[in-house]
């Protein structure tokens, strides 16, 4: 066995951490980088749907842990978790061909599709005449207009009635935790 001599080996340590750290910080500066342009992207689709751009954030937040390649049991797609559903009413709605499953990854996209999404369902409510359209929102966006409309029925349009309405209490913990970080400023 060749020995090496201690000097050496202390230089080959210093320079293997050195080498670490500059990768580290290589790797912090693109996701500083890659954050600053999710946050452009959340201000851009944010102005364009008259959506907080806080709200926004914190959906993707809870949606995603603003992993753009994350995947849903569902089939949900992307930071905030985009479903064809939703991906198929955008479409039509902008008059546009239909967007194929992986192009929802793309952070933009997804972003887009989903915050027109969310303000959909948030002008919806607010045309419902409910005390405070953002938690029926958030309803929607997790479970589905039909099946909130449903807790609606049961629980009335004020916001701790309604909460209290919801049967699934994976949804009432998304629009809680959601809402919580909104209006904390937190996301």
């Amino acid at each position: 066995m060749v020995q090496i001599p201690s000097a050496v080996a202390g230089r080959v340590i210093y320079v293997a951490l050195v080498a670490v750290v500059i990768l580290f910080f290589i790797g912090l500066s693109a996701k500083i980088r890659y954050s600053r342009s999710i946050e452009i992207l959340i201000l851009d689709a944010s102005q364009r749907e008259s959506v907080h751009p806080r709200l926004l954030a914190a959906v993707i937040w809870k949606e995603s842990r603003f992993q753009p390649n994350a995947m849903g049991e569902a089939g949900e797609v992307g930071l905030m978790q985009v479903s064809s559903g939703a991906a198929e009413d955008w479409a039509q709605a902008m008059g546009r061909d239909p967007i194929p499953m992986e192009a929802l990854s793309h952070p933009g996209t997804n972003i887009t599709v989903g915050a027109w999404y969310l303000a959909r369902a948030i002008r919806h409510w607010k045309d419902e005449q409910c005390q405070d359209p953002l938690p029926f929102a958030l309803a929607e966006y997790n479970a589905g207009r039909s099946t909130v409309s449903g807790w609606v029925e049961n629980g009335g349009k004020k916001k701790d009635d309604f909460l209290q309405a919801i049967t699934f209490p994976g949804t009432r913990q998304y629009v809680e935790e959601i809402l919580h970080r909104f209006r904390k400023g937190t996301s």
